[in-house]
């Protein structure tokens, strides 16, 4: 039975790397979104995998290794193109380093995604209005009516006079952040964050790292290699049913 388990864990793995495949074409056109990659490990023999059965006397099942499973799925850590946009209120961000947002409910996120606007109160938030932009040192950011500036430091000038400073933070551990949906980030642990040193591109806006084309290539490489596995279960089913039909007449016999 060994073949069909490691046969299925192998369509199993390819299913969820269609999956990610899938979002990150869904993600071409998103602001700051950066491509996520599927990470597989090897399965290890039970033996080394649960200390029970380690020492002498395990059977041969228990010494069988073989197989894949999903480790995780993690997000490439690479910049994405600046595209001119010449609105005031868009913000690329050159270099490493996130805006800090917060929801309505109070919870801090991070983003990329710097095509921000202004909500009827005056309050500086992102695209679609669910989180609100923190200042340095925390904070609503707020600001009048007039002409907007925005230096590479992330100071804001409104006809002139400052306004307010945004805070470009770096997480100290990027391994604890994950991906929450709405194009933020949040923490999955004790993160703490560092002033970062990027700077802001005003009237830009920081693409996708998403290559079509790549992902399209991925998909069919995917496609074959799950078709293969359920075809080798299907080959293994048909030799375990002649088995037991020759066991079956041969035990009649």
């Amino acid at each position: 039975m060994n073949g069909l388990y490691l046969s299925a864990m192998g369509a199993k793995v390819q299913d969820a790397r269609m999956d990610v495949i899938a979002n990150n074409l869904a993600n071409v056109q998103t602001t700051g979104y950066r491509r996520d990659q599927a990470v597989f490990r090897q399965r290890l023999a039970a033996s080394l995998e649960d200390p029970r059965f380690s020492g002498a006397g395990r059977t041969r099942d228990e010494a069988i290794g073989g197989g894949v499973f999903l480790a995780k799925v993690a997000s490439l850590d690479e910049p994405g193109p600046l595209d001119r946009t010449e609105r005031p209120l868009d913000l690329a961000i050159d270099g490493q380093g996130f805006l800090q947002v917060r929801s309505r409910d109070g919870g801090l996120f991070y983003t990329r995604a710097g095509n921000l606007r202004l909500d009827e109160e005056g309050t500086l938030v992102t695209a679609d209005g669910r989180y609100r932009v923190q200042g340095q040192g925390g904070g609503d950011i707020n600001l009048p009516q007039g002409h907007v500036e925005i230096g590479e430091d992330g100071a804001i000038f409104v006809d002139g006079q400052p306004q307010a400073q945004l805070g470009l933070l770096l997480p100290s551990d990027m391994r604890l952040l994950s991906k929450r949906g709405d194009n933020v980030w949040g923490k999955d642990g004790p993160v703490g964050d560092l002033p970062s040193s990027a700077k802001i591109r005003q009237g830009f806006l920081e693409g996708s790292t998403v290559e079509p084309m790549h992902e399209m290539t991925e998909m069919i490489e995917v496609q074959r290699t799950y078709e293969m596995n359920m075809k080798a279960m299907q080959i293994q089913d048909a030799i375990l049913a002649r088995a037991v039909g020759d066991v079956g007449r041969a035990t009649a016999s």
